[in-house]
């Protein structure tokens, strides 16, 4: 395994160092696939929010919020299915399945509130797609799942720290990351979903009950 060196950096890159950055480019593109899921599944509640009886749930006298908070949980359970599979295999085999679960439900939240968030800016299904597409490979892109952004310029590792997928995998080798990650997937998550609110609130539902 070769692996080239580009950036600002002057360390050299040994056996063991290109290992764990071949390591963390695997579980980054899982990561990716994981976000892709997520992302369709999103395209189920598009077409929900179609059939008569979404538009009778909205009549009733549910609050908005719930209904928001409601389908944006879908999306959770829908992306930590998902990854079960790659919880049991880097869990058992680490000995630390709790962690690697608690590393995967912080990027689920993050990446799901991410495409809820399209999901209110965007209600045709083909540019839904396109959108969600150009925004996971992007942030995949950014927070080194297709390269070493270890070793990249430093201001690409300041972008990479914006997106979930970045603190999941490098929390994944060094549990460092675990506190601060905690902290920023309770505020992106929260944030996103405020920012959802809103955009929920000054439609008030003409987006749903029109089509």
């Amino acid at each position: 395994l070769k692996i080239e060196q580009i950036g600002e950096s002057d360390k050299d890159l040994d056996w063991y160092n290109q290992n764990v950055l071949l390591v963390k480019m695997t579980i980054g593109v899982f990561y990716i696939f994981i976000g892709f899921f997520i992302l369709f599944e999103g395209l189920e509640i598009l077409k929900d929010r179609r059939r008569e009886g979404y538009r009778k749930l909205r009549l009733l006298s549910m609050p908005r919020w719930m209904v928001n908070l409601s389908e944006l949980l879908s999306l959770v359970v829908a992306g930590l299915l998902i990854t079960l599979p790659l919880v049991l295999v880097t869990g058992v085999n680490r000995g630390a399945f709790a962690y690697v679960l608690l590393i995967s439900i912080y990027y689920v939240m993050g990446m799901a509130a991410l495409v809820y968030l399209i999901l209110h800016l965007i209600t045709k299904d083909d540019l839904y797609l396109l959108t969600g597409t150009s925004f996971i490979l992007g942030t995949g892109i950014v927070s080194g799942s297709f390269f070493a952004v270890d070793y990249s310029l430093a201001v690409t590792r300041l972008l990479a720290k914006i997106f979930p997928v970045f603190y999941s995998v490098n929390a994944y080798f060094d549990k460092g990351y675990i506190r601060e990650y905690s902290i920023y997937t309770l505020l992106y998550t929260a944030g996103l979903f405020g920012l959802c609110l809103i955009i929920d609130k000054r439609t008030q539902g003409v987006r749903h009950e029109s089509v």
